[in-house]
């Protein structure tokens, strides 16, 4: 009975070291992608809007549509008129959106 505690116990450090040791082969990195280049909000495809900060697949679905049903952006500002838009989200990427010109948003690599 008390060579099985020991055994599990055993068993359970071993496996903690093991994960350990996979997860600190990768390169999993949690920080945030930088961008450069800037996202035209008329013409910008959804998956282009999506890189934007704080804008997912759901908000890029909504801006194309309001943009479709409203017509193009008078101001980068009216973008906050789209559904589930909140000024702490434009506040993430205003800086990064233009009304005019080509859309040449990238994700900067960073050098190791």
């Amino acid at each position: 009975m008390l060579m099985h505690r020991v055994q599990k116990r055993v068993m359970v450090v071993l496996l903690m070291f093991a994960v350990a040791f996979i997860v600190g082969q990768g390169n999993v990195s949690f920080a945030k992608a930088k961008l450069q280049g800037h996202v035209n909000i008329n013409t910008a495809t959804e998956a282009q809007l999506a890189m934007l900060p704080g804008i997912g697949e759901k908000l890029a679905k909504e801006i194309v549509a309001h943009r479709t049903k409203i017509g193009p952006f008078k101001t980068t500002g009216d973008i906050i008129k789209v559904k589930g838009l909140k000024d702490k989200k434009f506040e993430k990427f205003k800086d990064f959106i233009v009304l005019e010109g080509e859309t040449t948003i990238e994700e900067i690599k960073e050098k190791k």
